[in-house]
Order: C-alpha cells, then structure tokens, then sequence
C-alpha cells in the first residue's frame, strides 16, 4: 500500500509539471553536465535519509529524465547515480530504508540512535562517510563531462 500511494504522489508530481520547473532550476543553477549529475544525486541523498529510498527514486528520476532531454543526453548514469546515492543515504537513519525500520523496531532503537549509540558514533556517520566517498568517486567519473549548459539557447528551445 505504501508504494502504491508513493506512486500516485509520484503521478500528481510529474503531472503538476514539478520535475520541469525544478530542471530547469538545476540547469540554471550549475556550471556543466557534471555538476548537474552530482547535484541530483546529492539531492537524492538528502531527501532520502528522511524519505523512504523507493519513494525518493521515484520522485527525483523524473527529474533526471526531463534534465537528460532537456541536454539531450541519456539519462540511465543520472538514475543510476540518484538510486545509488538514495539507497546508500536510506541506511543513515531509523526512516531511511525499510531495513533500518525493521532493525530499529527489532532492537528498540530511536531516531537518535542511528546518530549516537551508547556513547558511540552511530551508523549515520558512517553512512556520511561513504556518501562523502561516493561524492568523490561520482566527481572522478564524471570528470570529462564538462559541457557548458548553454541556459539562452536553452530558453530559446523551450
């Protein structure tokens, strides 16, 4: 029942036009293709560590999608990018994932917990730690994809 009801929030986002106005926000907003690919899977990140990771997929992979036709680029490494990111920041708190849910329900854990466990450094910290990692492999990656977003020809076309 949840991802049906994620997937009818979904249809109403893409139907609002929502995954258009916030592309055309990050194609305004960074310098290159690279930057636009690391941008959204930070923002994928972040919404998920307090969104569940299947929930926030399908709400920023229309985004991607309307991006990579906007540039006229494949969009498959951009959502292969934000599933990545998302599924890796689900793990850094008690709301993130289904499995965090579920080993905090079966271990008595809080919220708090996953930041600071008996005087411990919790798995968030950890997770940050591989999101930082996965920010720098993302920007080794895509380190040749230095096309300037042209936004006037852009404006022109749209």
């Amino acid at each position: 029942m949840m991802i049906a009801g994620t997937m009818g929030v979904v249809g109403f986002f893409i139907e609002s036009k929502m995954p258009s106005l916030l592309a055309d926000k990050i194609i305004n907003w960074v310098p290159n293709v690279k930057w636009a690919i690391v941008s959204l899977s930070l923002f994928s990140g972040i919404i998920s560590a307090f969104i569940d990771n299947v929930a926030t997929v399908l709400m920023v992979a229309p985004v991607a999608v309307t991006i990579s036709k906007k540039l006229k680029m494949s969009p498959v490494l951009s959502v292969i990018c934000i599933a990545i990111s998302s599924n890796l920041q689900g793990a850094a708190t008690l709301v993130g994932d289904t499995t965090s849910i579920l080993l905090g329900g079966h271990a008595d854990l809080t919220f708090i917990d996953f930041f600071f466990l008996d005087g411990k450094i919790g798995i968030f910290w950890i997770v940050e730690a591989g999101a930082f990692v996965s920010l720098l492999v993302l920007l080794f990656l895509f380190r040749k994809e230095k096309q300037i977003i042209d936004t006037q020809q852009w404006l022109i076309w749209n």
